[in-house]
């Protein structure tokens, strides 16, 4: 499968929300209601020009491209996989995965999207 000819994308818009939030609060031993706005945001799958065309009719304020990632100087680096050991910023973290374990499993993820996108005719998905 060629990853570059499709993307897998996070999209916020400028539209809100109202999310219901319930809080107990200790000293007074009362729960109470509460909202907040929260951006409406979604997952979309599909080759780069249907998500281009879907996303053009939308009050798109950003968007977030899962990609293979090849390089140390990503905006990713050191916040979703560590460092190659030659790098300056390396450290040893374990909780971060090297950047060849993020990138099979985002292939990994891709393909069985893309699996269920070919299952329903080549159409856009989102979630």
């Amino acid at each position: 499968m060629n990853y570059e000819n499709y993307t897998l994308a996070t999209v916020d818009l400028y539209e809100y929300e109202e999310i219901a939030v319930a809080k107990y609060d200790l000293n007074t031993h009362q729960s109470y209601a509460d909202s907040k706005h929260q951006k409406k945001s979604f997952k979309i799958f599909g080759t780069n020009k249907q998500v281009k065309e879907y996303l053009h009719k939308l009050p798109v304020d950003e968007v977030w491209k899962d990609k293979l990632e090849t390089e140390d100087n990503s905006y990713y680096a050191g916040v979703c996989f560590q460092y190659t050991k030659d790098h300056k910023m390396y450290s040893n973290s374990k909780h971060l995965p090297t950047r060849e374990e993020y990138n099979n499993k985002l292939k990994a993820r891709i393909d069985n999207i893309y699996k269920i996108y070919i299952a329903r005719g080549g159409k856009v998905l989102t979630q």
